[in-house]
């Protein structure tokens, strides 16, 4: 019996559920202490999540154009690479939805 082929719309959803996860997972992070897309890359690839690292830093870029990151620039020459931090601003809103993913994992009674 032939397995039918997952639909492209299947596919796609799962992708977009993905990518969602993985900027959630960057606000988490970035919220505990600063990082840099090669780090995140290094943790999801631990948890066996490959990622490329140019979709990885493109959600860096997505993240701080909407005002939840900042990043700074560090080391010399040849050495530089970029560190994010979440915004006091947007603290607040990280931890309202730290506590509703908390409520929504949470196991009914």
């Amino acid at each position: 019996m032939r397995q039918k082929k997952p639909s492209m719309r299947a596919e796609d959803d799962h992708h977009q559920v993905d990518a969602s996860f993985i900027r959630l997972y960057i606000l988490f992070r970035a919220d505990v202490e600063p990082i840099s897309s090669g780090g995140i890359s290094e943790e999801l690839a631990h948890r066996e999540l490959i990622v490329r690292a140019r979709l990885i830093a493109q959600f860096f870029r997505g993240l701080q154009n909407k005002g939840l990151l900042k990043s700074v620039e560090v080391g010399r020459g040849n050495h530089r690479h970029t560190i994010y931090h979440v915004t006091r601003h947007k603290r607040l809103v990280i931890d309202q939805a730290r506590e509703k993913l908390r409520c929504l994992f949470e196991a009914p009674n």
